[in-house]
Order: C-alpha cells, then sequence, then structure tokens
C-alpha cells in the first residue's frame, strides 16, 4: 500500500516538526536580533544571544540526525 506508514515514518515526521519548532522558537529571534546589530557596538549580553543560538543548533542537529536514522531504519525494513 502506497500510503502505509511505519513507526519510523511517523517518528521521523515528529522529529522534524520537533526541528522546525526548536528553528522557530530559539533559532530564528536571535537570528533577528543580530540582523540588527551594528558590527562596531555589540551589545554588552551578545555572548548569551551566541550561547543561545549554538544551543539550539545542536538541539537541532541531534534532532535531524535522529530523523534521518529513522529514515534509513524505514527504508530498510521490510513491509509486512
Amino acid at each position: 500500500m502506497w500510503y502505509y506508514l511505519n513507526s519510523f515514518d511517523r517518528d521521523r515526521a515528529r522529529l522534524l516538526c520537533r526541528h522546525a519548532n526548536v528553528f522557530l522558537a530559539f533559532n530564528l529571534p536571535v537570528n533577528k536580533a543580530v540582523a540588527s546589530w551594528n558590527c562596531a557596538a555589540l551589545p554588552a549580553d551578545w555572548t548569551n544571544y551566541r550561547a543561545r543560538w549554538e544551543w539550539s543548533h545542536a538541539v537541532r542537529a541531534v534532532l535531524a540526525f535522529t530523523a534521518f536514522i529513522c529514515l534509513l531504519r524505514g527504508a530498510l525494513t521490510p513491509v509486512r
């Protein structure tokens, strides 16, 4: 059946949704804030922005990698 979704497909979809949510909740606000900065005069708390961006980027990388593993497992698991 062409519409059959195994558990790995559902897990991958959930992980990719979480990946997008992390971007919207953490990375995007930092990106918008950094876009308005002047390089000659950075804000005093710029290291907090950098740490928040790095942390959320690491979380997104783990989610994307786990979704990729689910994709591989789903592709390599025979359909019953």
